[in-house]
């Protein structure tokens, strides 16, 4: 399932620089950036729950950073 959503995900983004010029390649550029920083956010606060003492400290921080 992962897997397919990934594909579909590219192929969009892919039909959608070979079709929208400059504008729909940095509009697609900021979404894409802007994803990548919310599943980090999600990965290290995941993390920080799983943990105790320093390391979760340290996840935490992660987590607020690439906030």
């Amino acid at each position: 399932m992962t897997c397919a959503l990934v594909g579909l995900a590219f192929s969009a983004f892919v039909v959608g620089l070979l079709t929208g010029g400059t504008i729909a390649y940095t509009y697609l550029d900021n979404l894409c950036e802007t994803a990548a920083a919310f599943f980090a956010v999600a990965a290290c606060g995941a993390a920080a729950l799983r943990h105790t003492g320093r390391i979760r400290l340290a996840w935490a921080l992660m987590s607020v950073s690439a906030l």
